[in-house]
């Protein structure tokens, strides 16, 4: 299998892949910008609209740390 595939490379011939391989491959993507949208709605939901004492360490400005959240 992997002389088959080194010997496909050094010859002249065109790969083709496999039929499969896309769909696997944009299943694999989706799941994978799921996970990271996932991450970024549970930091937010967690770290962010959950705790006020963090929200409040967040603003930089002195004058603005003072007001209401």
């Amino acid at each position: 299998m992997i002389i088959d595939f080194f010997a496909t490379l050094l010859s002249n011939s065109i790969w083709t892949p496999s039929p499969l391989l896309m769909p696997i491959l944009l299943v694999l993507g989706a799941l994978f910008i799921a996970a990271v949208a996932l991450l970024i709605i549970s930091y937010y939901e967690d770290y962010y609209w959950n705790d006020v004492e963090y929200r409040r360490d967040l603003r930089w400005h002195p004058a603005r740390r003072k007001e209401n959240i």
